[in-house]
């Protein structure tokens, strides 16, 4: 009985030996983990520290999209680009900023670039300052993913090119004399980027005429 309940002490001294490496152990490891993660945030933080100085130093005009063509985020010398408050465009379209007449080949950038799922060549294009002026710019834009593949929106590289004519003919022909509503090619214009991106998203789109 003696010798048992020895052996019994003992294997009970070496389990709780076994138990308290076992903790020490996931103690080290949360430890270590811990500190992987503190390096990493810092990391990550000094990164974007990084990027956001090169932006705000750059001469080139940054800017993200999703992709419904929404503006995500803009680098801080869109102010001096637009005479707005970058701040104030986030969420709004590229759409209400570009030149009717150019806005076309604008979309047809953004849709090969979506489509194609890489970085498409430069497009130019007359942009609206907030005085009322026209300012030609030129862009490159390319697809950005999630960790995970998926395609999330558009990351776009835009310079300035000056100043330019104020919109003529073609103006006109987007917008009524008149009433200065929304004219024919013009709807049908938004009617195919809303077709689009219907198509994009599995989504159905409508016509309504009044």
């Amino acid at each position: 009985y003696q010798a048992s309940l020895a052996s019994l002490r003992q294997d009970w001294q070496a389990a709780e030996a076994r138990w308290q490496s076992v903790i020490e152990q996931a103690d080290s490891a949360t430890q270590a983990a811990a500190s992987e993660r503190d390096r990493l945030r810092q990391a990550l933080f000094s990164s974007e520290q990084r990027l956001l100085r090169h932006l705000e130093c750059a001469s080139e005009l940054v800017f993200a999209l999703d992709l419904d063509g929404r503006f995500q985020q803009l680098s801080s010398n869109w102010r001096q680009a637009l005479g707005v408050d970058p701040e104030h465009l986030l969420g709004q379209s590229h759409a209400w900023l570009v030149h009717s007449d150019d806005l076309p080949a604008c979309q047809r950038i953004i849709e090969r670039a979506l489509a194609s799922r890489s970085l498409q060549g430069e497009v130019e294009y007359r942009i609206r300052h907030a005085e009322g002026d026209w300012h030609w710019h030129a862009a490159r834009v390319a697809p950005l993913f999630d960790p995970d593949g998926r395609m999330v929106g558009l990351l776009g590289i835009a310079r300035e090119l000056g100043t330019g004519l104020r919109p003529g003919g073609l103006q006109r022909a987007h917008f009524d004399a008149l009433t200065g509503l929304p004219g024919r090619i013009l709807c049908l214009d938004r009617l195919q980027q809303a077709l689009l991106q219907a198509e994009r998203h599995g989504e159905r789109a409508a016509w309504l005429q009044v």
